[in-house]
């Protein structure tokens, strides 16, 4: 089987598939999504595999803290069996490869609870990445298709403005001369709601300052 890295059927199969249980799927429920979507056969069985081996859940942002096991939908697992089904180069920019799986920059950044200026500092890596929560790798892994890997490798790399880099001309301009805090970011971000910020800021070490 041949699976289209813009196959956006695929990915909601996948959610669907991993919101389906509270743990991993045994035998007889990963056969029932066998037969009722044999064209993505692979995808299921692959995502079922690496359900069944995760020893470490990510939270999402928005999830019950006394539900870690809803952590799996439809984030890493997800976003690394797609990767792994269409393997690419390094990633070149988190808005290229986002607009490789027919996102936009406020598709991508609502994907993983950015705003789109936020977005654009993490695209050109304006933002320190020693600052980063780990969270925030696994959500920007699932709103591009990649691996968390990936992701990581590609914001560890020197601060720069990606050439052919388009954002919308209305929102906030982007400082090129110097990195960021993270949640310093966060907090001056006129556009993320405050129980976006609250969500965010929740992550934050005790040592980080306010600036």
């Amino acid at each position: 089987m041949s699976v289209h890295p813009r196959d956006e059927r695929l990915e909601t199969v996948l959610d669907d598939f991993a919101m389906a249980f509270d743990d991993a799927p045994d035998h007889a429920d990963l056969r029932v999504w066998l037969d009722r979507y044999p064209e993505y056969r692979d995808a299921l069985i692959a995502l079922a595999a690496r359900w069944s081996v995760s020893a470490v859940l990510v939270p999402r942002l928005d999830a019950l803290p006394a539900d870690p096991a809803w952590a799996v939908r439809g984030q890493e697992v997800v976003a690394r069996v797609l990767a792994e089904l269409t393997p690419g180069e390094s990633i070149t920019s988190l808005l290229a490869q986002a607009q490789a799986i027919n996102r936009t920059a406020q598709d991508a950044a609502a994907h993983a609870g950015l705003s789109v200026p936020l977005f654009a500092q993490l695209d050109r890596r304006l933002i320190r990445f020693e600052s980063l929560p780990d969270i925030l790798f696994t959500r920007l892994a699932a709103a591009i298709g990649r691996t968390v890997a990936d992701v990581r490798a590609y914001l560890a790399r020197p601060p720069m403005l990606p050439q052919g880099a388009q954002f919308r001309a209305d929102t906030a301009p982007i400082a090129a001369e110097a990195t960021q805090d993270f949640f310093a970011a966060v907090r001056a971000d006129p556009l993320l709601t405050e129980a976006e910020k609250a969500q965010w800021l929740a992550l934050a070490p005790t040592t980080n300052g306010s600036a």
